[in-house]
């Protein structure tokens, strides 16, 4: 084999590494992105064993729009789960009122998110002992669902017990689906 081919191959066995080095540090840094975001990469329909979920609670009023976001609230649950939604929902209906409605699982006082939490927004109570859905969920901390006109819940936040951040960023995208 000749010198000059010798070099060519190596060049371009060179360059390809490169070009596979960076490729391979450019996927590398979309997935810490995608990573730190918590975002999904894609929003699948809720399901519970391949069961899809469907709002099944008569007293929950399904919304006759193409997308809408209900937020569920129960006395039981965790207190500052309750304190960081209800934040988040006061901030959120200042641009978007009509995008969303809240409903509150209570036998206690019909007042008790507000006087409690300081909720600035509507909410219904309805019946702790009636099932949300037509699977078996309990509610304990605030849950938000995304559904469609038919009550078909497309993706379900659920506030978790020291990450308000996972709140925060659902309700940043929130904001941004109904701003459009």
């Amino acid at each position: 084999m000749k010198k000059t081919e010798l070099t060519a191959i190596i060049f371009v066995l060179v360059v390809l590494n490169g070009w596979l080095l960076y490729n391979n540090h450019q996927k590398n840094r979309l997935i810490d992105e995608l990573s730190s975001t918590n975002r999904p990469v894609s929003w699948e329909l809720e399901t519970v064993d391949r069961t899809k979920v469907y709002l099944s609670n008569k007293e929950v009023e399904i919304p006759d729009r193409p997308i809408s976001l209900l937020v569920f609230f129960s006395d039981q649950g965790c207190q500052s789960c309750m304190e960081d939604e209800v934040r988040f929902l006061n901030a959120f209906r200042e641009e978007n009122n009509n995008a969303f409605k809240v409903y509150l699982q209570t036998q206690r006082a019909p007042t008790y998110l507000t006087r409690m939490f300081g909720a600035d927004f509507e909410y219904t109570v309805i019946d702790p002992q009636q099932n949300i859905f037509n699977v078996d969920f309990e509610l304990v901390n605030p849950i938000s669902v995304l559904v469609d006109s038919t009550g078909l819940v497309h993706r379900m936040h659920k506030a978790e017990v020291g990450n308000s951040e996972k709140s925060e960023v659902f309700y940043h995208q929130m904001k941004t689906l109904f701003d459009n």
